[in-house]
């Protein structure tokens, strides 16, 4: 009844607050302009993340629950939120943002305790325990899943549709292993998100998305995915393997290494922006913001399946590692082949 009345409020408090904020992004330009990589039309508010952030925090205190686990994860969610409308209102150094993401992560291992362990078996040879470097590979990890999010967040409903499923498919696994408080506040998450596609999606008889969640939004996406994608893999009441977490962010993963393994090719910088991601082919293919969305969002779900045949199934942890690895190599040589194909047939 209380995680009922909580989602209720996360989700209320999240349509208030982007009605609230709208006309105040953009008295003080908190918007995005149109020009250069960006193809919108009109100045849209850039308070999506926001008002998520606002709704699910109200939400999680709403639960009858103790919160206390949840600080450090609650501090790192408003530290990147802080940074995120500084990067929104006048973009800041890609140095400033990593180190805000460092930030993050330190205050997720070295003070909630949230570290990768071991990595399960991708070698046929027992566990890969981590020891030492469990807090800087995880601290790692937060850095490339946060970005990982923010880079697919180029397209309306795109960013928030590939982390919907993840937050769907943790909330299962969650409910399956009895963890009721994660259960409960992934619930909130799906909940605000869902309520932020509805401003974001471009429906047929609204052209163009009326909120965007900004940079502010992808990190605190990004950072609340990572936490539960690490919490639900270790210790003794482990909802699923690490190697499913993989499945369950197999696109925003693929997207990002395929991305930098393109500009290291090419020398340039990793930090380089570009419209070289997913949800572009997908647009230069002739699809849409909706349909994009819609098609990326199948693929997801796809994989996670994968991810929950192989956790159920008990398929071992090398198989699906290598799997994971290999389904990459065919979507670098997809991503690779059809843009090129896209090219030559629009030059033509």
């Amino acid at each position: 009844m209380f995680a009922l009345r909580a989602t209720v409020i996360a989700m209320m408090l999240t349509v208030l607050s982007i009605y609230w904020l709208m006309p105040l992004a953009k008295r003080i330009g908190l918007t995005d302009q149109p020009g250069g990589r960006k193809t919108h039309q009109g100045q849209i508010p850039l308070i999506g993340g926001i008002a998520m952030f606002i709704g699910f925090t109200f939400g999680l205190l709403s639960l009858d629950n103790s919160l206390g686990a949840y600080r450090s994860f609650m501090a790192g969610c408003a530290l990147l939120i802080a940074i995120g409308i500084l990067d929104d209102f006048h973009e800041i150094s890609p140095r400033s943002r990593l180190i805000a993401q460092l930030l993050a992560g330190l205050l997720m291992t070295c003070w909630g305790g949230n570290i990768l362990s071991h990595l399960g078996d991708l070698w046929f040879r027992g566990p890969v325990e981590l020891a030492n470097w469990g807090i800087p590979f995880t601290t790692l990890a937060v850095i490339g899943v946060i970005n990982a999010i923010n880079m697919v967040d180029g397209s309306d409903g795109f960013a928030g549709c590939l982390c919907l499923v993840p937050v769907a498919t943790l909330t299962l696994l969650a409910s399956r292993q009895g963890l009721i408080l994660d259960v409960h506040i992934l619930g909130l998450l799906f909940g605000v998100i869902s309520i932020f596609l509805l401003f974001n999606f471009r429906f047929p008889r609204r052209k163009h998305a009326v909120i965007f969640m900004g940079d502010a939004g992808s990190m605190f996406l990004g950072f609340s995915l990572v936490w539960f994608l690490v919490s639900l893999s270790q210790g003794s009441h482990a909802a699923a393997k690490p190697v499913t977490m993989l499945w369950l962010t197999a696109i925003p993963l693929w997207d990002i290494a395929n991305v930098l393994l393109r500009r290291v090719w090419q020398k340039s910088s990793p930090f380089t922006p570009d419209r070289n991601h997913i949800q572009h082919l997908l647009h230069a293919m002739g699809y849409n913001a909706l349909p994009a969305s819609l098609i990326a969002m199948s693929l997801a779900i796809i994989c996670a399946g994968i991810g929950l045949w192989g956790e159920y199934w008990h398929i071992p942890e090398a198989i699906l590692f290598w799997g994971f690895i290999g389904l990459f190599m065919v979507y670098v040589i997809w991503f690779n082949q059809a843009w090129r194909h896209t090219v030559v047939a629009k030059t033509e």
